[in-house]
């Protein structure tokens, strides 16, 4: 099995913003590594089926890449999008990832999450949002998750979990 891994992205250098469609950049992330001599999501050696685990690391997404990653890896098990500048995450931005077992959102710019956010999510064993701006936190967040084992909070310092909304 795989994990795929976008990372150290330029994408600012490359004229994209937080309003750009997220195929617009994925397309530019695709042709940049091509200039590199990399091909990137068509190997001949694995399918999208293969790929476990997906990775974003210092890519200014601004937003959770939904569609590119349901579209190319059906089955994925683990996500980690760290340092990406996401900003909201809401439940429609996980969409047709139910079977992620683990989810990382660490080192972005989050400050809420609403408490709806995991409820088709019977899998996941871990979450970690670490290093983010969290101030506010649904109440019923985690009370579909008979899997979780492990849920990661540090160094958000001014975080609430005892708000009560359902969005």
């Amino acid at each position: 099995r795989y994990t795929c891994t976008v990372n150290d992205f330029p994408g600012r250098q490359q004229g994209l913003t937080e309003n750009d469609d997220e195929e617009n950049y994925l397309k530019l992330f695709g042709e940049h590594k091509k200039r590199q001599g990399i091909s990137i999501f068509n190997s001949s050696v694995m399918t999208k089926n293969d790929v476990k685990g997906m990775v974003f690391h210092r890519c200014p997404l601004y937003k959770v890449p939904n569609k590119f990653i349901t579209a190319r890896f059906s089955y994925l098990v683990a996500l980690s999008i760290r340092n990406c500048r996401i900003s909201s995450i809401s439940k429609e931005d996980l969409n047709g990832l139910t079977a992620l077992e683990v989810i990382s959102f660490d080192e972005n710019l989050l400050e809420y999450l609403p408490a709806n956010l995991f409820a088709d999510f019977k899998n996941l064993k871990a979450i970690s949002f670490a290093n983010n701006l969290i101030k506010h936190v649904g109440i019923e967040i985690f009370d579909h998750l008979p899997q979780l084992t492990f849920v990661d909070f540090i160094g958000n310092v001014n975080l609430n979990f005892l708000m009560n909304a359902t969005t």
